[in-house]
């Protein structure tokens, strides 16, 4: 009899799990397709927001401009800092 009780629950469970999952995705899913619909335009030269400077020559870096190092990146095969 027990088991019968630990199957339903069991079955139960999976199932409020699996309607909890699908819910989640499928919201996930709408709400990128509205980020995506977002169009950009061009600019009265005929060039995209992020193409507009485009200069990355060395004459831009100043003295004063600190170094980039990532610190944050993941160091495989290093297991120690």
């Amino acid at each position: 009899m027990w088991v019968l009780y630990i199957r339903f629950f069991s079955l139960l469970l999976l199932a409020l799990y699996l309607i909890v999952t699908h819910k989640k995705n499928k919201k996930n899913k709408t709400m990128g397709q509205q980020d995506e619909t977002f169009e950009y335009k061009k600019n009265k030269d005929g060039r995209y927001p992020w193409e507009v400077d485009i200069d990355d020559s060395p004459n831009r870096i100043t003295k004063e401009t600190p170094k980039f190092i990532e610190k944050d990146r993941i160091r495989r095969g290093h297991w120690r800092k």
